[in-house]
């Protein structure tokens, strides 16, 4: 497919034989594969005038020329061309140096007259992918902006000038807003530096293909949760059925990223004006996914239609967990909570409201044993970092489940000013516990934190991600072992938790820049 004119790539060619210039010219289809001749030189010093008020994105230049040859041109280029500006050299003459001076250069492709026609079709093709990504990151970033303001409908009119510079007539298309939530938990405890961030690309990538390359409709409102603008031209290929669309996309991230997720379809609005309206339909019935975790897609038309309660008396219920609370009856616990999740349910009660229900539920028996046991500000931390809005409603229960029986062991030592915030307590449960196979859905679980969010939180406190921190307080033990024993390297790789030998190797000498044994070495030669 040709691709709209002011998308080529633009290409400079240089060289002072007319007949080799026109013969270039003509040697492809330039725009089949991408690009347009943006403009001819018959000489080094010409191209540079032309580069200086151009900016090609690939310079095709001959080596000998008069005035300023080839080599030379490229050197003085190099001070105005862009970052990624790529240089092709023809040359008639094979010799090694020249070869060896254009690398010198930055130049990565040397082809000989006469040229062949799918080699330089390969280099084409090879350049205008690394162009393509680079323009997208900078389209992407700027789109960023645009998107987040139209979704809060906070609109200058600068914003409004550039949102009719990247949309153009898709603005009054029919919009819509549609949500993805990706799961990237198990990535985010198995992987670490770039080879997380490839695979979040890959994910993005993965959810750009499916809008036809359109990386302006594309939001990332934060890690593994993304907004896209879905309009008739994206839509067109499944004559405007946008569930079609969705679960196309559901089964395209499933499959090619590796990662379960859900997507919230938002309503329909006229134009791109009034997507902010579409965006909060979505926000308004992401929460129906407690109802059921295997509604992998969620559609703001559908669900519109269900007529919910939004009132659920569960006075009884709070009186009736505080007193199990109060003799330490964690089976009857498990009774109330199942019953006043079972009422909701039949009460036909509305997802969004449930999460509040469970959260005024939590504080209200924290108001009663408060009044008995005193402050229970460290027990309000807790509660506050328990994500309710994630998983279905058996998990909701859980988690509820869970902190209550907790608070049922602790509830009469609890005094004020007794505790430290969540992400300390899990720093130092870390440090504790490295020895065992700890993962962030764990720690998440025995906090009651989301593991997302506490993933970024210790991304923040830390400086690192979880991983490379259990890595580094791992070797950190490692090295006192190694420096007070003379234990085994396999015998220490247990004691701090790996249970493979060369893996333990690797990952000290990538931490401390030496092997195990040459860390001894210098610590004996130290004391001697």
């Amino acid at each position: 497919m040709s691709e709209k004119n002011d998308e080529l790539f633009k290409v400079l060619i240089v060289d002072d034989e007319p007949f080799v210039r026109q013969g270039l010219r003509e040697l492809i289809d330039w725009k089949k594969y991408g690009y347009k001749i943006d403009g001819e030189a018959n000489d080094g010093e010409e191209a540079l005038e032309i580069i200086k008020r151009a900016s090609p994105d690939i310079v095709v230049t001959d080596i000998r020329m008069p005035e300023m040859d080839g080599l030379e041109f490229i050197r003085e280029a190099r001070e105005f061309v862009k970052k990624d500006t790529e240089f092709i050299i023809l040359s008639g003459y094979g010799q090694f140096e020249y070869a060896q001076k254009a690398i010198e250069y930055g130049v990565s492709n040397y082809l000989l007259k006469p040229i062949e026609e799918e080699q330089l079709i390969e280099i084409l093709l090879s350049s205008k992918e690394k162009f393509t990504k680079n323009r997208n990151k900078l389209k992407y970033h700027e789109s960023k902006n645009i998107i987040k303001k139209l979704i809060s409908n906070n609109l200058d009119e600068d914003t409004k000038l550039k949102i009719r510079s990247m949309f153009n007539k898709q603005i009054n298309y029919k919009q819509r807003f549609v949500v993805i939530e990706s799961d990237i938990v198990e990535w985010m405890e198995q992987l670490e530096g770039k080879k997380l961030e490839s695979k979040i690309d890959e994910l993005k990538e993965t959810i750009l293909k499916q809008l036809q390359g359109n990386i302006i409709n594309l939001y990332e409102e934060y890690v593994g949760r993304y907004g896209v603008i879905v309009n008739e031209y994206v839509s067109k290929q499944y004559e405007g059925n946008i569930c079609e669309f969705a679960d196309e996309l559901h089964r395209s991230i499933c499959s090619n990223a590796g990662c379960s997720n859900c997507i919230v379809i938002g309503k329909e609005v006229d134009s791109l004006w009034n997507i902010f309206d579409s965006y909060k339909s979505c926000e308004s019935i992401k929460s129906y996914k407690y109802i059921n975790n295997s509604m992998d897609i969620i559609n703001y038309d559908s669900l519109n239609e269900i007529e919910y309660n939004y009132y659920y008396d569960f006075s009884s219920i709070v009186d009736r967990i505080y007193d199990a609370i109060e003799r330490g009856n964690k089976e009857q616990i498990i009774s109330v909570v199942d019953e006043f999740f079972e009422n909701m349910l039949n009460y036909n009660i509305a997802p969004e409201i449930i999460k509040t229900h469970v959260m005024a539920l939590l504080f209200r028996i924290l108001s009663n044993e408060s009044e008995k046991h005193g402050d229970m500000a460290e027990t309000v931390k807790t509660i506050k970092n328990l994500n309710i809005s994630e998983g279905n409603i058996s998990v909701m229960k859980s988690t509820l489940i869970k902190f209550l029986n907790e608070l049922t062991s602790y509830v009469n030592s609890l005094q004020s000013n007794n505790g430290i915030s969540a992400i300390y307590e899990v720093e130092s449960y870390i440090k504790r516990n490295f020895e065992k196979d700890l993962t962030l859905k764990n720690l998440a679980k025995e906090f009651f934190i989301n593991p997302v969010y506490l993933g970024q939180l210790l991304k923040k406190k830390l400086g690192m991600y979880f991983n490379d921190y259990l890595h580094y307080i791992r070797v950190e033990e490692a090295k006192k072992l190694l420096r007070r024993s003379n234990l085994k390297l396999y015998e220490i790789a247990n004691r701090v938790g790996y249970s493979d030998t060369n893996y333990f190797i690797n990952k000290f000498e990538k931490i401390t820049s030496l092997t195990p044994v040459q860390y001894k070495k210098s610590v004996n030669k130290s004391k001697e």
